[in-house]
């Protein structure tokens, strides 16, 4: 699954306009966003700790 996010937060550290990709609901990869990509949810926030999606909040 991949989600773009005005902000991420991830075990604490802030960013912006950034997309993750999980599997299986562990956190795989996350990087800015420079693009406009297919097939992605868009949420306002997301905050990860430890690897898992603990708190979302869509726009």
């Amino acid at each position: 699954m991949r989600i773009a996010a005005n902000t991420v937060i991830i075990d604490e550290k802030s960013y912006t306009n950034h997309v993750v990709e999980f599997e299986d609901c562990h956190l795989l990869h996350h990087y800015p966003l420079t693009e406009e990509l297919p097939y992605t949810q868009w949420y306002r926030t997301l905050i990860i700790k430890n690897g898992q999606l603990i708190q979302s909040q869509r726009p």
